[in-house]
């Protein structure tokens, strides 16, 4: 009854142009399909194909196991009794059964128990002609069944009744081909819910635990030291675990993680990626803001999934979408940052003047002593000179000024001229990884959205500690480094030309080790986030940069000894 029915689904034209692809590129797609819901081992039941054994297949696949298509097809798969021998019996044996509810279905559960293909290694698909004593028969002889409901009703009208053989312990999920089936185990996971009686707890159990024990997977399905670091990451919404996975779509997953490696994720796990040493990449998924895994983002393949979007990187012929100071836009040329501050210093502004800098400054605010008098401040990499400002009105006694673009120096000595001829400013050229200060000579040293204008970090750090007397303290803030995952570069217009200035972005984890082998005590991180109001209403605007922090800022003590 079953082919009947999936017959005209091969007439289908998605089907035809789906089918010409290259079964190569159609089995990684349909290992994606299953990784973006969270799925991260699947059952292949049709011949093995050479391209389950790359070592950068998306999911892990049951291996070591035996099957035969289905009772009455000897023309394709193994022949039924000869697979099933030759399976040892600790290991799981699968085939297609009472796919259909005629007599010629109900009746197959019998023939192949006078086959002696009945056994607790036995997994049956479907199962949807079964009855009463046919389920009985499963139960008593140890066997299990795959039950894929949306499939079922789609093609049959109809599916078996789960319950008596979940109870016993003898139930599998699965969702089918995407063309007679659900789009995913999630959606599979929601219906099963939806159209029986079974709880979310039940339901979340046949594809974890009973799964892993019904397919003699043992480091699989479960949480336990020594288990398969294949995980699952969703938002606790407070209650039990699986009452926030059962109903979710997959952009609402936080994460997911094979073998220890996040494969995709939120944005803010962006430094889980970079511990784990993963290249990500950018993408939307079904309108949510995500990394993911460079490996998996082959362009044929993402193509090939609807609501899987690529964010096009900088370079990309795409309308600007404006951060303030970073953006997403075309044909972007990238200069060396004293070139570009040479031409941008001109009409930079004495403040934070647009989104992301008015963030990050707010940080920075946050972190900075409310009361410098009688101290001593420097600004490495001071520009036009905003945070000598800040130092300033907060009754620093001396604050000194240093930059490599003598023409944002003599920006900064026009709008500081009234504090200079007081006294209380010095201006200076030099370089952050040669500060011409002696050292100790800051009491607070200050180093603003400058040091992803360098490749290294650890040198950086290095010559601001040497300028700061031992106790006092080192403010510094860079664009968040998921900003720059995402396309954005801190860019300007001059004369006509659309520029920016060359960045690295330098991970918490390379802050971290910096900070670590420098002495350097991390006393506050702050990842601010953009306010809504700051955004002018006809910006034509990034709503990724919404969702992400935009800076990173951090607050260091140098030891006192």
């Amino acid at each position: 009854a079953w082919i009947a029915a999936f017959q005209s689904h091969f007439r289908d034209p998605a089907v035809v142009a789906a089918l010409a692809v290259p079964k190569t590129l159609r089995m990684r797609h349909g290992a994606l399909k299953n990784l973006l819901a969270g799925t991260t081992c699947v059952v292949h039941h049709d011949p093995w194909h050479p391209a389950l054994d790359a070592p950068d297949f998306p999911v892990a696949l049951l291996r070591d196991y035996g099957w035969s298509y289905a009772l009455g097809w000897p023309g394709y798969g193994p022949p039924v009794w000869q697979s099933f021998d030759a399976t040892p019996s600790d290991r799981p044996w699968m085939i297609h059964l009472a796919e259909g509810t005629d007599r010629t279905a109900q009746a197959e559960l019998a023939q192949l128990d006078a086959l002696g293909c009945l056994a607790p290694n036995s997994v049956l698909v479907h199962g949807v002609g079964l009855r009463a004593r046919d389920i009985d028969r499963v139960i008593e002889s140890g066997a299990a069944v795959v039950w894929c409901p949306t499939s079922n009703r789609n093609l049959l009208g109809q599916t078996l009744d789960p319950r008596r053989l979940q109870a016993a312990g003898r139930l599998l999920l699965g969702t089918d081909s995407r063309v007679s089936g659900a789009r995913d185990l999630l959606e599979e996971l929601r219906s099963a819910v939806d159209m029986t009686a079974l709880d979310a707890r039940d339901a979340l159990a046949l594809v974890t635990t009973d799964a892993a024990r019904i397919l003699r997977l043992p480091q699989h399905g479960s949480l336990a030291a020594g288990d398969r670091a294949d995980l699952l990451v969703v938002a606790d919404g407070g209650g039990a675990a699986h009452g926030n996975v059962v109903g979710i779509g997959r952009n609402r997953i936080r994460a997911v993680v094979r073998d220890g490696a996040p494969r995709i994720a939120d944005p803010d796990f962006w430094g889980w990626f970079e511990a784990a040493g993963v290249e990500a990449v950018p993408v939307t998924l079904d309108g949510e803001p995500k990394l993911l895994a460079k490996v998996l983002a082959d362009p044929a393949l993402v193509e090939m999934e609807p609501g899987l979007q690529p964010v096009a990187p900088r370079g990309a012929h795409v309308r600007a979408r404006t951060c303030g100071r970073a953006r997403l836009m075309s044909r972007i040329e990238m200069l060396e940052p004293r070139d570009a501050y040479a031409l941008w210093a001109a009409s930079y502004p004495p403040h934070a003047h647009n989104p992301v800098m008015r963030a990050e400054e707010r940080a920075m605010q946050a972190l900075m002593p409310a009361n410098l008098q009688g101290q001593a401040v420097l600004d490495a990499g001071c520009g036009s000179g905003r945070y000598m400002l800040h130092a300033l009105r907060r009754d620093a006694k001396h604050v000194t000024g240093v930059d490599l673009s003598i023409e944002m120096l003599a920006r900064a000595g026009a709008e500081l001229a009234a504090y200079r001829d007081a006294g209380q400013v010095e201006l200076v050229q030099g370089d952050l990884l040669k500060l011409p200060l002696p050292d100790a000579a800051a009491d607070l040293t200050i180093c603003g959205l400058t040091i992803g204008h360098l490749d290294r970090l650890h040198p950086a750090l290095s010559e601001l500690r040497r300028v700061t007397r031992p106790g006092g303290a080192i403010l510094c803030s860079d664009v968040h480094p998921t900003g720059h995952a995402l396309g954005w570069a801190r860019d300007f217009k001059s004369d006509g030309r659309h520029l920016a200035a060359r960045h690295t972005p330098h991970f918490y984890s390379a802050w971290h080790a910096a900070c670590a082998a420098l002495h350097l005590d991390i006393a506050r991180v702050l990842e601010p986030m953009l306010d809504p109001a700051d955004i002018p209403i006809d910006a034509h605007f990034d709503p990724l940069a919404l969702e992400v922090p935009v800076a990173l800022v951090f607050l260091l003590r140098r030891r006192l000894s």
